[in-house]
């Protein structure tokens, strides 16, 4: 209702035109309880910090009449009780005011006070003599009654001791809690780094249902209010843990939040994403050794990951610095887990293999594709079976995955359908079933997928379906790794024609005019800096938006209290604003900007975040740029491309990994596919037989009864032209539609395109029917061929419906297909067409 009546009151400001003048009368509503006669008097107390950061906060507090604020009294509990006191003219109460302190202690900060250790670090016998008080203050906060197994108390141990640590441990076997409580232990702050938000987002959301309150996160897309409290709480020691996501180190303002705070521990999560080999790759992790050395005081790395060859063991420790590092490697061996490969014959087998694997479905399923269209076909096509399945994968917005996601967690679906992009972080413990519809890219890919089965210790099923076809998406995805050598060549030669050493790149702008996405641009400036032709520094921001929360003569007031180059640098940055003051609003190219005024766009953001820090304003960046000094090598170089033996090196450590890929599909019987998976890793604790593969045990898999008569064949299921009867009359029967929709919008729906639709606000994603039909060749045109077929037949016939866009006076008409008898017939009858498309 909300999201309708933004659409038809706001003609594209919609905030301020409807919700901003509703939510200022709800806000009045509540203060006409509270004040009854002009005698009256009261106080109000908004306890939501982030008022404070928006423009309309004072629209707001104006729209109180008569209201009284003192903003300098709101940092102090006994300052504001003061305040109020002399407001209601109370005089009984000065005792209880100067009792008051400012920070009231929870029942949560006397738990952390009372098991926080009181050295950052402890020795062999240190721990040996508060080993009690850990298990004390595990039980309190995680509710565990001890260490899942030995190495976990062993990492744990090292991680309390100070030390560097790489850490092997199997998915399910308790790598958070090796960091999560040495974080409570401790007065200080944890970062720890890791590389999906829907896995911190998972963490943390964790740890927050048990009441640890002092964790948070940083991650791109944040609110920036939001962004802003976090780092508010790291200063002020509210946060013991705050998970970061590793592109934003570059941000000036989080690199001055660490330097104000006491960090004493690094954790790199998911660690194999620093190697340039591994199979998550991320060139941000590898400024994480610079992020390192720029704390004031260096503090103890622990690196975790649950898929690591020696060959990226070194490379973790090569290209995070790390010093003397202890390796602590669990065995990986996860022996509830069976382990089966189906080699097809033909992929038309895929399907049907699939269904026979779930026809008695034990508990939740992952299904894993490699490709997002995939993802969606084969979800789609389980729904048309009868399964509870949805798709997920990154083409879905934030929303649309979180969606999929808390679905899945409250088990009002069984299956996902996804990509990788469903992956790290997810801590379902009653998974039953991962399926791998298509052959991963690597056994740590697989095997990491594969972990995310039977972690409450029962039986769990990780299955391959193989066809030799699958290799195809592979080479394809080889061949695509590596950017476009063109693009190497155009960033090349932009870095050595600019005009000073110092280049300022925007990611928009690049995209803009030469096509070469962020994530490519990401990569190049990877290679360009490999190459020693240029050294990345702290990203820089293009456009932001600077709010300003008090009166202009107030602002001036309190920047002469800053020093004399912020004031003069901030005179100069006033004086190009049209605006400035309680409840203004500026959109600032801070790039542009700095030019006019003669100032480095870096001291300019960074006098801004240090005003923003200091509660004055609030200045949130939204478009980034990277900040790059040109080496001397550039300028003597007369071209770049990647060396041959560069790609021969990358594309051979890739045709490596998937030639071991394919060989565990193809194992002889005989052969335990357990023993393979951990030899390949190094495990020496890799048994040659086990009782829990299909080359071992071949029998025994609940699935084994399951024939062909059992399962629904899909082509039964799947008509497309009985798909269109259904979805007209969906159409005509759309309750609270003025307007239905015509044949150009269902032919986009059927097919899975909403780009118009989106573009017009409409948001087709959520209708049953959307992409129904995406998977025909010639897909529009198809589809459009059996509606005209459909109507020639007598199932449908065409109306014709007219609406007026905007409240203008032109009319437009369209056409909409209606159902005629004979199509309701066979809706109610259910009998399919069977028309070949």
């Amino acid at each position: 209702l909300l999201q309708a009546r933004m659409q038809e009151y706001g003609e594209g400001r919609s905030f301020e035109s409807y919700v901003l003048p509703l939510m200022i009368i709800l806000f009045k509503q509540g203060f006409g309880r509270l004040l009854r006669t002009a005698d009256d008097k009261g106080v109000v107390m908004l306890f939501d910090k982030r008022i404070h950061s928006k423009s309309y906060a004072w629209h707001l507090f104006d729209s109180l009449p008569g209201f009284a604020r003192d903003p300098s009294a709101e940092g102090s509990r006994k300052a504001l009780y003061t305040a109020i006191a002399q407001f209601m003219n109370i005089t009984d109460q000065d005792a209880f005011i100067e009792s008051l302190t400012d920070r009231i202690e929870t029942d949560f900060d006397a738990l952390l006070r009372q098991y926080t250790l009181p050295t950052l670090y402890l020795d062999e016998a240190a721990y040996q003599e508060t080993r009690r008080h850990i298990l004390a203050a595990m039980k309190a906060f995680f509710d565990f009654d001890g260490f899942k197994s030995e190495k976990q108390e062993e990492v744990m141990k090292a991680v309390l001791e100070g030390r560097d640590i790489i850490a092997l441990m199997p998915t399910g076997g308790g790598k958070s809690l090796t960091f999560q409580l040495p974080a409570l232990l401790r007065d200080g702050l944890t970062v720890v780094v890791s590389p999906l938000i829907a896995l911190m987002k998972d963490q943390v959301d964790s740890l927050r249902r048990k009441k640890l309150h002092c964790v948070d996160y940083i991650v791109s897309g944040q609110r920036a209010t939001d962004r802003e409290n976090v780092y508010r709480r790291m200063r002020s020691g509210d946060l013991r843990l705050v998970y970061v996501s590793p592109e934003r180190f570059r941000d000036p303002a989080l690199m001055n939040t660490l330097r104000q705070c006491q960090v004493v521990q690094m954790v790199v999560d998911e660690a194999h994403c620093v190697s340039m080999w591994g199979h998550d790759f991320r060139p941000d992790f590898l400024h994480l050794d610079k992020v390192i050395e720029a704390m004031p005081h260096r503090p103890p790395v622990v690196t975790l990951t649950a898929t690591a060859t020696e060959n990226i063991r070194q490379d973790i420790e090569t290209q995070l610095k790390l010093v003397e590092p202890v390796v602590k490697a669990d065995t990986f061996d996860r022996p509830n887990l069976y382990f089966k490969v189906y080699k097809m014959r033909y992929l038309t087998e895929k399907f049907p293999t699939l269904q026979r694997i779930l026809h008695d479905q034990l508990g939740p399923a992952i299904v894993y594709t490699a490709a997002t269209g995939t993802a969606e076909e084969v979800a789609n096509r389980l729904r048309w079976v009868g399964y509870r399945a949805r798709a997920y994968h990154g083409k879905m917005n934030a929303y649309e995955r979180a969606q999929v996601q808390e679905m899945f967690d409250e088990e009002l679906i069984d299956i996902v359908v996804a990509t990788k992009a469903f992956g790290m972080g997810i801590d379902k413990p009653n998974i039953r079933y991962v399926i791998h519809y298509d052959m991963p890219g690597d056994l740590e890919s697989y095997y990491q997928e594969a972990g995310r089965a039977g972690r409450d210790g029962e039986t769990a099923y990780c299955v391959l379906l193989y066809h030799k076809s699958d290799r195809g998406i592979h080479d394809y995805f080889r061949t695509t790794s590596l950017p476009d050598p063109q693009a190497v060549s155009m960033i090349f030669g932009l870095c050595k024609s600019a005009a000073s050493d110092t280049i300022r790149l925007s990611p928009r702008e690049i995209e803009a005019e030469h096509g070469i996405e962020e994530q490519d641009l990401r990569v190049i400036v990877h290679l360009l800096e490999q190459a020693d032709y240029v050294e990345r520094k702290e990203d820089f921001t293009v456009w932001g938006v600077l709010h300003v929360f008090m009166a202009r003569n107030e602002f001036h007031a309190a920047l002469r209290r800053q020093s004399p180059r912020t004031q003069e640098v901030m005179g100069r940055f006033l004086a190009q604003l049209p605006r400035y003051g309680r409840g203004s609003r500026n959109e600032v190219n801070l790039l542009e900007t700095a030019r006019l005024i003669g100032v480095d766009v870096t001291e300019l953001e960074h006098i801004l975040n240090d005003l923003t820090a200091k509660e004055l304003l609030s200045f949130r960046s939204w478009d980034r740029g990277y900040t790059l000094i040109r080496q001397p090598k550039l300028l003597t170089s007369r071209a770049y491309s990647l060396r041959q033996d560069e790609i021969h090196r990358h594309y051979d450590e890739r045709e490596k990994k998937l030639k071991r890929m394919i060989d565990y599909a193809h194992l002889p019987r005989g052969r335990c596919r357990r023993h393979f998976i951990l030899d390949y890793f190094g495990d020496p604790t890799a048994p040659s037989h086990c009782a829990m593969c299909d080359n071992c045990r071949p029998w025994g898999l609940p699935w084994d009864h399951v024939t062909d008569n059992d399962i629904v064949d899909a082509s039964q299921v799947f008509d497309p032209a009985y798909t269109i009867l259904e979805t007209v009359f969906w159409n005509q029967a759309r309750e609270g539609r003025k307007y239905p929709f015509g044949v150009k919008t269902l032919v986009r729906l059927l097919t899975g395109n909403d780009y118009f639709e989106r573009r017009r606000g409409r948001n087709l994603r959520d209708i049953e029917f959307f992409g129904r039909l995406e998977r025909l060749r010639k897909r529009e045109k198809a589809v459009m061929g059996l509606f005209d077929r459909l109507a020639e037949e007598g199932y449908i016939t065409w109306e014709q419906a007219t609406f007026t866009p905007g409240g203008g006076d032109r009319e437009v008409r369209y056409r909409v297909p209606v159902l005629l008898p004979k199509g309701m017939e066979r809706l109610e009858t259910g009998e399919k067409l069977g028309w070949e498309v």
